[in-house]
This record gives C-alpha cells, structure tokens and sequence, in this order.
C-alpha cells in the first residue's frame, strides 16, 4: 500500500510522523531479506529531480530471523542507494506465522537529533492494540554505509538542534 500525507505542501517537510500497520506472513520464508520494510519522513516522490530528497527512515521487519528494526536511508537515484546499516531491536518471538501483527513507527524530532520508536501489538488490533516498546533509537549523526565522513557525500543535510530554534542549526 501507498500512502501520501495530507498537509505537507510544496517545500514542506515531514517532521513528526507516526505510521501504524498490521501485517501477517505464512512463517515458510528463508531468504534473509523477504520482509517488510515502512518508509516515512520523505520527499521519495521527488529523487528523479533530486536524488538527495530520498533521505527519509524504515522500519524493516526480516521475516526469516523475525528481527525488527530501523534504517536511514541518504540519498537514491536510478542506479544508486545510499543507507546507513540497520539498527535491529528486539526479535518478535511471539509473533505466530499466519496471524497478524501491528508495528507502530514513530519518528520526532528531538532536542539532539530525531527520535525513533518502534511499537508492537501481538492482539491483532482488539481493543486498540497493545503496544509495546521494541526498539527505541536517537539518530544524532547516523552515518551512511561506506561515508566515514562528510567530505565525499553526495547531500548536506540540516539536522536542527532544536526543532523550535531553527538558528541553532548544526
């Protein structure tokens, strides 16, 4: 499924995001990288134009060791990606093939960097859900693969200290 933020106009970005979905899997997959992965807080729409507006976080789910997780995605054009590694939080043993579980990703900004949290809820949504931390992490300057500085990176970001004082921009 595709989703497309109501709100965000022309030059606006994605700030304060919570994206909430349940999904199931049949529990016969081996391969390493089948899953699911969530993308938000990004212009992905756009990279054609500027492959640098792609940078954006995932919540990706591996499915065949049943590991959740968070990823940060820099930069994308035709032929080329560029993320950070995964930061892979607890495995979902209580997730039983064929019924359905809720993730819930919640990307804000914080004083120091951007927070993400990462929610689950075995109940198959009864009663609202019962959601419980999995895996919670500040990216205060995550790097990308391979770029062990900034010098030879394709984008420049501006990560804001503080959210509300745009003047203590970093």
């Amino acid at each position: 499924a595709r989703v497309v933020g109501a709100g965000v106009g022309e030059g606006e970005e994605w700030r304060n995001v919570e994206v909430t979905a349940y999904f199931t899997y049949s529990g016969n997959v081996t391969s390493k990288s089948h899953g699911i992965s969530i993308g938000s807080r990004s212009n992905h729409n756009d990279y054609d134009d500027n492959p640098c507006n792609a940078h954006g976080y995932y919540l990706k789910y591996w499915a065949a060791s049943r590991e959740i997780g968070v990823q940060k995605e820099f930069y994308h054009n035709g032929s080329n990606v560029i993320y950070s590694g995964s930061r892979r939080g607890k495995t979902l043993v209580d997730f039983v093939p064929g019924s359905f579980i809720g993730v819930k990703f919640v990307i804000r900004d914080a004083y120091d960097g951007v927070q993400l949290d990462v929610y689950a809820d075995y109940t198959e949504g009864r009663d609202g859900g019962d959601w419980n931390l999995i895996t919670s992490f500040k990216d205060t300057n995550w790097k990308a693969v391979g770029y062990d500085d900034d010098y030879d990176f394709p984008c420049r970001y501006t990560y804001f200290k503080n959210p509300y004082n745009k003047a203590s921009s970093t």
